[in-house]
């Protein structure tokens, strides 16, 4: 799996704490329930590791915890990045190329699929701007002194017009746009810390290593490092931290946090607010991981 997996942290836990075969569950198969009576809720996508020995996994949609159609089969998934019912997806392809593809499922649960253009270079870390028009991954370059380092860059999500690029900088563990579309990076530095790069702003510096940001509403910052989850305003200052669980990113809503519960692997929301959580079923597959809505 690529080093930007969003849940490569989950997913190695997991795996390795019921092994390939000990915990599996029954194959999943798309769900018989009425697709109408779900209509009105988000699609939400879900990663499931099937393999610990290739990093194959499945991606499935759903909607309020039942699975309406299994997207994609037994591929290495190095990252996804949801919108509006829409996601984009890093495969792994031959020769270490990814591939970037367009998955949209519509309220009867169509899908429609497009291959979009993609750097060869790219490494994962997907994600799509607030509004859907701009598409951000992570590519490997060579420094001054040879060493290889890790450069976002950001295109149209149509694939047309001149890309833009960050400075490189040493490791990009994470990286997401905020509601004004301005690109951040969660970088890993030397010790235990991080630090999160914003063009034309000073350098956040974390004392806590963290693996993964999402920016919400009124510039609220969801994040996760090993065992925590924490939401900070747009000071940054903590206002809610939970231990446990794994942010995935933001409710539709925008009110609370779509998360993974480390226990059990089930998903749900954290309503930071009053610190509690309300979850899924189990989804039906044998190692769920990362999901977006």
């Amino acid at each position: 799996m690529s080093k930007h997996l969003l849940g490569v942290a989950v997913i190695a836990v997991l795996v390795a704490g019921c092994g390939e075969d000990s915990h599996r569950a029954a194959s999943p198969t798309t769900a018989k329930a009425d697709m109408a009576a779900h209509a009105a809720e988000p699609v939400t996508f879900v990663m499931c590791g099937v393999s610990a020995t290739d990093g194959a996994s499945d991606l499935y949609a759903t909607r309020d915890g039942v699975v309406i159609r299994h997207l994609i089969s037994r591929q290495r998934l190095a990252s996804i990045s949801a919108r509006e019912d829409t996601a984009v997806v890093v495969t792994a392809g031959r020769l270490g190329i990814n591939r970037l593809t367009r998955v949209s499922v519509a309220a009867d649960g169509a899908v429609a699929r497009r291959t979009l253009p993609s750097d060869r270079d790219m490494t994962g870390g997907v994600r799509l701007s607030r509004d859907g028009r701009w598409l951000a991954y992570v590519t490997v370059v060579s420094g001054k002194d040879g060493a290889l380092q890790d450069q976002a860059v950001t295109v149209r999500a149509d694939g047309g017009g001149p890309a833009r690029k960050s400075r490189p900088v040493h490791a990009i563990a994470d990286l997401d746009f905020d509601v004004h579309d301005r690109l951040h990076l969660l970088t890993q530095v030397a010790g235990a810390g991080s630090r999160i790069v914003t063009a034309g702003v000073k350098d956040q510096r974390l004392r806590q290593r963290a693996y993964v940001i999402r920016y919400g509403d009124g510039g609220r910052l969801a994040m996760s490092g090993p065992g925590w989850a924490e939401v900070r305003d747009a000071k940054g200052r903590v206002l809610a931290r939970r231990r446990g669980i794994v942010v995935n990113g933001w409710a539709r809503s925008g009110s609370d946090v779509l998360v993974l519960r480390l226990s059990d692997g089930r998903f749900g929301f954290w309503n930071w607010k009053t610190n509690g959580l309300r979850m899924w079923p189990r989804l039906p597959c044998a190692v769920p991981y990362y999901a977006e809505q």
